[in-house]
């Protein structure tokens, strides 16, 4: 048996349009120092494991998504709100499937001998793993 680290970073966004996309692995509400939401979220094609603190901006979109769900936010700027705070605005985009992707079909797909790989490579869509 073999083990590999997890590292997680967090992610931090720059400048507008910064985005990240990935699947949703898990959530944690008060989380951290200032006890927000805490999203785990795997990068598509990198594997590399981020943790994205939400705002209540972010919140109230993440919180109609499942686990597994394949998303893209974006990071929209700082705006001023109406009692005149400034704040971070998101977008948030979900996979425009049916069904959110479930991390056990994800491995299924990954298995050496699935044809499910062969058929998704050919399509040209990047195969999603979870190790």
């Amino acid at each position: 048996m073999a083990f590999k680290s997890v590292d997680p970073i967090i992610w931090k966004h720059e400048k507008e349009g910064d985005s990240l996309t990935g699947w949703l692995m898990s959530v944690h509400p008060e989380s951290g120092k200032y006890k927000g939401t805490a999203y785990n979220i795997e990068e598509m094609g990198t594997e590399q494991k981020f943790v994205v603190f939400g705002n209540n901006v972010l919140d109230d979109k993440m919180s109609f998504l499942k686990k597994g769900v394949l998303l893209k936010i974006v990071f929209k700027g700082k705006k001023e709100s109406a009692n005149k705070q400034m704040y971070n605005d998101y977008e948030v985009f979900v996979d425009d499937g049916k069904d959110p992707v479930d991390p056990k079909i994800v491995k299924i797909i990954n298995d050496e001998d699935s044809e499910l790989k062969d058929l998704i490579v050919k399509e040209g869509t990047p195969v999603p793993t979870l190790n």
